[in-house]
């Protein structure tokens, strides 16, 4: 015969580690260094006054390196390319011609294949512990219904 208080107590301690790790994610996903937000009309700016050194596109989220080494993010609209948004609000279109000297670096990039899945299992998780919870307590309930009878 299976020992009940070893397996319930051997529940709770798996609970309490996962809870204790998904707030340990989430405290060291806020510490990240965060970057400058700018919106593409000063990207456009910046871009004019020749202090861009590159641009990477993932989905609408560009991330700019400047010439000085710091590094910005702005969010182009969806539905159209960030560098046709760029020179419609004023960047020099030559900035964006392959080989020529002083251009903008411009490359896309591919959305990370894993970031759909964490941002599902970041509210499956806690629901997951909700319902366990609820599940437990609702056992013990009946547990002690039994053990009244």
């Amino acid at each position: 015969m299976v020992n009940t208080g070893k397996s319930r107590n051997s529940f709770l301690y798996l609970i309490i580690i996962i809870a204790i790790g998904a707030i340990l994610v989430s405290v060291l996903r806020g510490q990240a260094p965060r970057n400058e937000d700018i919106s593409l009309t000063e990207l456009a700016d910046l871009i004019n006054q020749d202090r861009v050194e590159s641009i990477a596109q993932s989905e609408q989220n560009l991330t700019v390196t400047l010439r000085d080494g710091d590094i910005v993010t702005s969010h182009a609209v969806r539905g159209s390319l960030a560098a046709d948004q760029l020179i419609t609000l004023g960047a020099d279109p030559e900035k964006f011609q392959v080989g020529k000297p002083g251009a903008v670096n411009f490359s896309a990039e591919s959305p990370p294949e894993w970031g759909t899945w964490l941002s599902l299992l970041s509210y499956m998780i806690p629901a997951l512990f909700v319902v366990g919870l609820i599940y437990f307590m609702l056992r013990q309930a009946q547990r002690s219904k039994n053990r009244d009878e």
